[in-house]
């Protein structure tokens, strides 16, 4: 059977007018994963459908270091990301 869903598509910035990188789609393809500047810093946002709307939830606002080039697990439980909280940089 042929699938009827076109390519994921990124919907607008989780905060406007900042620049956001989009990294990763789950695997099931419904929750885009990005980074933005808030700030000052990189925050993560996860993106999640309520209906037709595409929200966002800041996933990494509570650090104080800025996280970067995050990845969905191959089935979509976890997030790998860098980040330099500690004052050096790791995942």
């Amino acid at each position: 059977a042929q699938s009827t869903l076109g390519p994921p598509e990124f919907l607008g910035s989780p905060i406007p007018n900042t620049a956001t990188d989009m990294h990763d789609v789950s695997p099931d393809g419904a929750r885009p994963l990005v980074n933005s500047t808030v700030e000052g810093k990189l925050d993560l946002f996860l993106g999640f459908w309520e209906g037709d709307s595409l929200r966002w939830s800041n996933w990494s606002k509570t650090s104080d270091g800025q996280e970067n080039n995050p990845r969905f697990s191959r089935d979509g439980r976890w997030i790998a990301y860098e980040s330099d909280v500690s004052g050096h940089l790791g995942i």
